[in-house]
């Protein structure tokens, strides 16, 4: 089985081999015309959000994932996640 994350900020090439090889489906939002595209376009597969304190991940967004499981901020800080709505979906 795998599990599909959504990558919002830049995964390194060692990083994403580690990921694949542990059956993760990375789906890299830089490869989209925009952020809401990747977002929209990754849609119901996605069960975790890869993002950072500043880019973060709204509750528009949040709703576009409805199988999301998992927020990620690397790195410090996650001032931009929208936690009031990540806590709504548990």
């Amino acid at each position: 089985m795998t599990i599909d994350v959504l990558a919002l900020v830049r995964v390194p090439p060692d990083r994403h081999a580690a990921l694949t090889a542990a059956k993760y489906v990375v789906h890299e939002a830089a490869k989209f015309p925009s952020r809401v595209d990747a977002v929209r376009g990754a849609g119901a597969a996605i069960r975790a959000v890869l993002t950072n304190g500043r880019g973060g991940l709204t509750a528009d967004e949040m709703a576009l994932l409805p199988n999301l499981e998992l927020i990620c901020a690397t790195g410090a800080g996650y001032e931009a996640v929208d936690m009031e709505a990540a806590k709504q979906r548990g």
